[in-house]
């Protein structure tokens, strides 16, 4: 079922060079506690102004206290 979701509702996004400066920047937020990954899909998700999807509470939380619209956790 996810594949099916996926692919009627969401859209791929590229990383860009400028996504990881700011992971960067949100990992070195020790407050935040995010790890590489997450902190990259944050990013990319700020970039393209998109909800971010998760079941990761401390990746939610993180995101909220960023600003970003979350959905899931």
């Amino acid at each position: 079922m996810f594949d099916l979701w996926r692919d009627r509702r969401a859209r791929r996004a590229q990383i860009e060079p400028d996504d990881i400066v700011r992971a960067e920047t949100h990992v070195r937020a020790f407050s935040l506690t995010l790890r590489g990954p997450d902190a990259i899909h944050i990013a990319i998700a700020q970039r393209l102004g998109a909800t971010l999807v998760t079941f990761d509470r401390r990746m939610a939380t993180a995101a909220r206290m960023l600003g970003l619209a979350v959905a899931g956790a």
